[in-house]
């Protein structure tokens, strides 16, 4: 029995308040590309000696990117293994590692839930719009973050300060099988203070499998059409396309009903900057 999955996006339609730059497409593999996690400090991505690709706002929004995992199936060396659809538990493996030895950090902060069982972090969750970019640093990065980071580090930096006080944001976008996703937020500077704050929300209705059976080399399958949630397979060995009504002793049958998935995604984030004469700088509040 062979399962797939189809995705219809009907339309989406962003919208942006403030003048529109050009960008690239990806910046996975520019060299001037500055990046924070190889080093815990700015440094061109070129000029460290850990490979580190980026995954950019642009190429978020260019590729319709919803979930953490989306973006990272798109990172060469990655293996992204995910249980079922959007919202399903998904682990990463770098290099050959275990996937409680990829570190997860949000700016920086350790992500890593230490009462899951083993230890690793649920890619499968969190949604992308507070974000800026998403750093994928491969290899062995233990010699700054720990055992953690055997594998390498995943570093999600998310939108906050810019060159204006208030700079607001908002996409919304809908689906076939009841999938809708809607998005706000702000980022500014005011003074000293760099901020940002964003709220997603993100539901579907979950997916079809086309499931049938093989016999003599024939595939049979029947999915209904009332409910379009549902699913199953219904075949008669060695005859054509099977139909509701030809089920008898020689058929069989299967269904299962696919669960409604959500997921919801609220951070706030402030920094403020340190100045002449400061102590040391302020800490970060994250929700």
């Amino acid at each position: 029995m062979t399962a797939s999955r189809y995705t219809f996006v009907i339309f989406s339609v962003p919208f942006l308040v403030v003048p529109a730059h050009a960008q690239p497409a990806s910046d996975s593999f520019e060299g001037d590309q500055i990046v924070v996690t190889a080093t815990r400090g700015d440094a061109a991505a070129g000029s460290v000696a850990a490979r580190t690709d980026v995954v950019s706002r642009a190429e978020i929004e260019l590729k319709g990117f919803v979930t953490a995992a989306d973006a990272l199936k798109a990172v060469p060396g990655l293996s992204v293994v995910q249980s079922g659809g959007a919202g399903g538990l998904t682990s990463v493996f770098s290099r050959g590692t275990n996937s409680k030895h990829t570190l997860a950090l949000f700016d920086g902060i350790r992500l890593n839930d230490a009462s899951t069982p083993n230890g690793q972090f649920n890619f499968g969750s969190d949604t992308l719009g507070d974000l800026e970019r998403v750093e994928v640093l491969r290899g062995p990065a233990s010699a700054i973050y720990g055992s953690d980071a055997i594998g390498g580090v995943i570093n999600f930096i998310p939108r906050i300060g810019g060159e204006r006080a208030f700079m607001p944001y908002a996409e919304i976008a809908a689906g076939n099988l009841d999938t809708y996703r809607g998005m706000a937020g702000a980022r500014g500077t005011a003074g000293r203070l760099a901020y940002g704050v964003t709220a997603e929300y993100f539901e579907t209705g979950g997916f079809n499998n086309v499931a049938g059976s093989r016999q003599a080399g024939r595939h049979d399958r029947f999915l209904p059409v009332a409910d379009p949630q549902r699913q199953g397979s219904e075949a008669v060995p060695g005859q054509g396309p099977a139909r509701p009504e030809a089920l008898g002793k020689a058929c069989h049958a299967q269904y299962r009903q696919s669960a409604e998935l959500w997921c919801s995604d609220h951070r706030i984030e402030a920094r403020r900057k340190a100045g002449p004469g400061d102590g040391p700088p302020a800490g970060e509040v994250s929700q």
